[in-house]
């Protein structure tokens, strides 16, 4: 899931012949690629002048289950019926390759089954993480796929798209990193945001630190942050982004909201980084955490939420909508979709005038 926690159903478009900017899309798969268990599209990247996207099975049946041991979505009526038990074979996450020269989908990759506890499971429950990227042990750029996996997350590699190997340890060498919640090239190294642990909330980790490598399928990584940032309340590195030759990284915490931090990664790590919001700019742990990070023109845009959809069952936060804050690369920011508030820097209205949500 992402932080907001948003179930995106895999209904894939392109821009029409006028462009991005007339707002033409067309839509090219049918939604789940014709099986409704695929209902989250999570992650994609172009590689091979193709479109390649892996996807998660049925998200609802994990929320469900995910219940027994966390408070559950207060639904009377659950949306969706699933079979008692769910075939283990239902579960395993898929890989879909879209060809624009053919205009059709294909079925690349589906996990094999694992064993949990002495029985059968998925070994990947879902692909979060998607790049393309050339390490100092592959022969030429291949496409790694980051799965999210119990036993620790799975790293997976294709040089042609179509034959796929695990490299590396389960879990980048440490197993209580379930999956991938960024994955990022900069200078010529791969930067990974663990999250996931097993009976906790999917989005929060054990291990709250950014990895980097220049040697993926060789399995050589190093922690480039402490972990948190030294602070205990960051439960999880939640995005990246490069602007203006630095690294961004946004966090989620739930009890203070999302902080964000920059750093130039010169030197060896652990890099210096230099925070640049906190207190989920101000407004406390509404902004629990950022979905996602952009750079549009001269700022990068943040998009924030809170983990379950709006409600944070788990930590009590919530119900509320979510918020887009700009940033500058001179650490200044304003506040274009959400709530009117003080601030350090004084009164922050919504550029846009619209509220959160």
């Amino acid at each position: 899931m992402n932080v907001a926690g948003m179930t995106h159903s895999p209904l894939v478009e392109e821009p029409g012949h006028l462009g991005l900017e007339l707002g033409n899309f067309r839509p090219v798969g049918v939604r789940g690629f014709g099986d409704p268990q695929n209902n989250y599209a999570h992650s994609m990247a172009w590689f091979k002048d193709c479109l390649y996207v892996g996807t998660s099975r049925n998200s609802l049946w994990l929320i469900q289950r995910r219940g027994k041991v966390a408070p559950p979505p207060e639904m009377e009526c659950w949306p969706v019926q699933f079979p008692e038990p769910m075939p283990m074979d239902e579960m395993c996450a898929e890989i879909w390759r879209y060809d624009p020269r053919s205009d059709e989908w294909a079925r690349v990759f589906k996990s094999p089954l694992g064993e949990r506890d002495g029985q059968p499971f998925p070994r990947d429950l879902g692909y979060r993480g998607m790049l393309v990227y050339q390490g100092r042990s592959d022969p030429e750029p291949a496409l790694y796929v980051a799965g999210i996996s119990g036993s620790g997350m799975n790293l997976m590699r294709s040089v042609d798209g179509v034959n796929w190997e695990v490299v590396g340890e389960p879990g980048l060498g440490d197993p209580r990193m379930v999956s991938a919640r960024s994955m990022l090239e900069w200078r010529g190294r791969i930067y990974v945001t663990p999250v996931g642990a097993m009976g906790k909330t999917p989005n929060e980790t054990d291990v709250p630190v950014i990895l980097e490598s220049d040697d993926p399928a060789g399995g050589r990584w190093r922690e480039v942050c402490l972990p948190g940032f030294g602070d205990d309340t960051n439960k999880a590195v939640a995005d990246l982004v490069v602007f203006e030759d630095h690294l961004y990284a946004a966090t989620l915490n739930p009890t203070c909201g999302f902080q964000l931090y920059k750093t130039k990664a010169r030197g060896e790590p652990p890099y210096r980084w230099t925070r640049v919001l906190s207190a989920g700019a101000y407004r406390g742990y509404l902004n629990e955490g950022v979905a996602h990070m952009c750079v549009f023109k001269v700022a990068i845009y943040l998009g924030t939420g809170i983990e379950g959809g709006g409600y944070n069952r788990w930590h009590q936060i919530g119900p509320a909508a979510a918020e887009v804050i700009r940033v500058h690369a001179d650490d200044t920011w304003d506040l274009i979709v959400g709530m009117p508030r003080l601030s350090p820097s004084g009164l922050k209205p919504p550029l846009s005038g619209l509220g959160p949500g």
